[in-house]
C-alpha cells in the first residue's frame, strides 16, 4: 500500500527511562508506572535512559524502528487530571543526524511531513525541522550540527497546560520563567534539568483561539 494513502499511525505511548517520582514532583499524576495525557501514555521503564520507544495504534507490516528509534504497536491508557494543568502533548521532538534519511523513513511509515522549516538560533546555529501530526500530538523531527549519534533518537516532549502562569507559580523552583515560543501568540517555560525528568520537558500555553 502506498504510505501516502495509508491511514496515518497515531501516537499512543512513549516508553521512558526516568524516575516517576520526579514527574510526580513536577505536577504530573502517575498511576503505577505510567501517566496518561492527551491520548498518549508515558510508561516509565527504568530509572534512566530517556525515550526508549514510541508506541502507535498501528504500523506498516515489518516496521520496528523509526530510523533507529524503536517503535511498537499498543493502546493508550485512560486520561488523568494533572496538578500542573497539563491536558495534551504539543510535540514529541525527535533529533536526527541525517534529516533526509529520517524524513524518508517517516514517509514509508505513513508519517510524511506536513510542514518543514529552517530557523536560526540566537547563537547562529541552523536548525532544520519537519512536522507531522500523529494522533493528538505532533512529531517534530529536528536536525542541527550538534546532534550526535548515528540514528534518530527521542529528545524531548512539550506539554500544553491550561494555565501556564499558575503552573509556573505552583512549580516555583522547578521551572524557568516563560518566554515567547516560536509559535505566534504562545509562551513556553522549561522544567529545570535538575528536576531529573530524564528528557527536556517544556510547558506551553494553549494554541490561540484565532492563530496569527
Amino acid at each position: 500500500m502506498n504510505p501516502d494513502t495509508a491511514k496515518r499511525p497515531s501516537l499512543t505511548g512513549i516508553k521512558l527511562g526516568a524516575d516517576p517520582q520526579a514527574w510526580e514532583a513536577a505536577g504530573f499524576t502517575v498511576i503505577g508506572h505510567a501517566l496518561a495525557v492527551g491520548g498518549v501514555t508515558i510508561e516509565f521503564t527504568s530509572p534512566v535512559g530517556g525515550i526508549e520507544c514510541l508506541v502507535f495504534d498501528h504500523l506498516p507490516e515489518g516496521v520496528t524502528d523509526l530510523d533507529g528509534l524503536p517503535v511498537k504497536v499498543g493502546p493508550a491508557l485512560t486520561e488523568a487530571t494533572h496538578e500542573n494543568g497539563v491536558y495534551s502533548i504539543d510535540q514529541v521532538v525527535i533529533a536526527t543526524p541525517e534529516f533526509d534519511r529520517t524524513a524518508q523513513v517517516m514517509r514509508d511509515m505513513g508519517l510524511g511531513f506536513k510542514r518543514e522549516a529552517v530557523r536560526e538560533t540566537e547563537d547562529g546555529t541552523q536548525v532544520r525541522q519537519g512536522f507531522v501530526r500523529s494522533g493528538d500530538a505532533v512529531l517534530e523531527v529536528v536536525h542541527a550540527e550538534n546532534v550526535t549519534g548515528e540514528h534518530a533518537h527521542g529528545w524531548g516532549v512539550g506539554f500544553i497546560t491550561a494555565d501556564l502562569d499558575k503552573a509556573i507559580h505552583d512549580l516555583e523552583g522547578l521551572i524557568g520563567p516563560p518566554h515567547e515560543a516560536v509559535q505566534p501568540g504562545r509562551r513556553i517555560a522549561t522544567i529545570r534539568r535538575d528536576v531529573n525528568l530524564g528528557i527536556p520537558v517544556v510547558l506551553m500555553d494553549p494554541e490561540p483561539a484565532e492563530p496569527a
